[in-house]
């Protein structure tokens, strides 16, 4: 990574339902892997900029993966906060995801 990608890399958490296998957790290499027990997986890691998270989110949906949340991680990042699914809307992505 240069210098200047190394300084503006932010650390992003995406959450999706169920528990993701091998295969699946393979395809996001740029990630580290987290299952919690209520049965969702974290996909946790520093991405570069806006697109490489644009790719990730897209793998997401070209996997038919249901996406939970995704939110920026760190200390000093100087954005925070939370970005549900459902947040254009201004609904949390877990209220109601069975009603869409």
């Amino acid at each position: 990574m240069a210098p200047s990608a190394a300084r503006s890399a932010r650390t992003f958490e995406v959450r999706v339902e169920r528990h993701l296998g091998p295969a699946a957790a393979a395809l996001f290499p740029e990630f580290e892997v987290r299952h919690e027990s209520d049965g969702s997986t974290v996909l946790t890691g520093a991405l570069p900029d806006q697109a490489a998270l644009h790719g990730a989110l897209a793998r997401v949906r070209d996997l038919g993966l249901v996406l939970i949340e995704v939110r920026q991680v760190g200390a000093g990042n100087g954005v925070g906060g939370t970005v549900g699914a459902g947040a254009a809307d201004g609904v949390d992505a877990r209220e109601g995801a069975g009603e869409r």
